[in-house]
């Protein structure tokens, strides 16, 4: 039997770092998450997130 893997809490400021990357800096969300090491469509839901409500960067609600 295979154990459940735990998913990684990122923080906030990794977050808004990766948004402002992103957003500023014009880098690729694949780009991005291979630099940092996170999934790129965590990034690409953090940006999308970060447009429709700014100050709420990815928190699951």
């Amino acid at each position: 039997m295979s154990e459940k893997r735990k998913r990684p809490n990122y923080t906030e400021e990794l977050r808004q770092d990766a948004v402002k990357l992103v957003m500023e800096q014009r880098y690729s969300c694949p780009e991005i998450g291979r630099r940092l090491g996170v999934a790129a469509s965590n990034i690409s839901r953090w940006v999308v997130t970060s447009d429709s409500n700014p100050g709420t960067i990815g928190n699951r609600t």
